[in-house]
């Protein structure tokens, strides 16, 4: 099949390229989304300020799920979604307070290994050497005590008390830890830690306890926010459940 095309060069071209067939598809451009530690909405500004239109974007944040998520333009479907969350470290999540771990000699002998570097002491490793010490050589027995108590109205009730006889390794039974919980943050909170030594199937097994680690962690959370936010600018910011 033959075209008659006519064509006017000028202003000195000298050669002319004519394409035939199918041109290229489309590309729909690719939305921008972004997931990762508290600072990462702080990064992402820094990085693109000059990119970012303030009169469009948004800042969400949510106290309780400890996120800060930054919208560049709410109003186009492919705009930017950057996302930072608070995020436990796996060594936190793993700390093994107020879950109701019983470990035996071994296992806690382990965590000391483990986290013997977070004491608080003048000199942490000299404490959890003494600590591993201790209850390697740690001996002790239940002995069990049957009491009978009158409660005035007649009635004679009986209650088995166990006490434990420590024979050897006086381990502490109170200490500190002072440890950051989250990642990507410069942050650390002091936990008050108890032991508790029980028994079970005729062994020693230790849990660990403090009293307020969860409200510790909780405020923290809330102060790790309120500091990102302070630090990202003259944006809308909006508050979340």
């Amino acid at each position: 099949m033959s075209q008659n095309i006519q064509i006017t060069v000028e202003n000195g071209v000298k050669e002319l390229v004519i394409r035939e067939g199918k041109a290229l598809d489309l590309i729909a451009p690719i939305q921008v989304v972004a997931n990762g530690t508290i600072e990462t909405v702080a990064d992402y500004i820094e990085k693109r300020k000059h990119l970012i239109d303030k009169d469009k974007a948004i800042i969400f944040y949510s106290i309780k799920h400890g996120a800060i998520l930054l919208r560049e333009d709410p109003s186009n479907v492919r705009g930017a979604c950057i996302k930072g969350e608070i995020k436990e470290t796996e060594l936190f999540q793993n700390l093994s307070i107020n879950n109701k771990n019983r470990m035996n000699k071994d296992a806690m002998v382990d965590w000391v290994r483990r986290y013997g570097r977070f004491f608080v002491a003048e000199n942490p490793t000299i404490l959890a050497k003494d600590f591993i010490k201790s209850l390697q050589n740690f001996q002790a027995k239940f002995e069990s005590q049957v009491t009978s108590e009158d409660d005035r109205k007649g009635n004679t009730n009986e209650s088995i008390k166990k006490f434990i006889n420590i024979e050897k390794g006086l381990i502490p039974l109170e200490f500190k830890l002072r440890i950051p919980p989250f990642e990507g943050v410069d942050a650390w909170i002091e936990l008050d830690v108890e032991v508790e030594i029980e028994q079970q199937n005729n062994s020693i097994v230790f849990m660990l306890f403090c009293f307020d680690k969860d409200s510790l962690v909780e405020d923290l959370k809330d102060r790790v926010i309120a500091e990102e936010l302070s630090g990202l600018g003259d944006y809308v910011i909006i508050q979340e459940g």
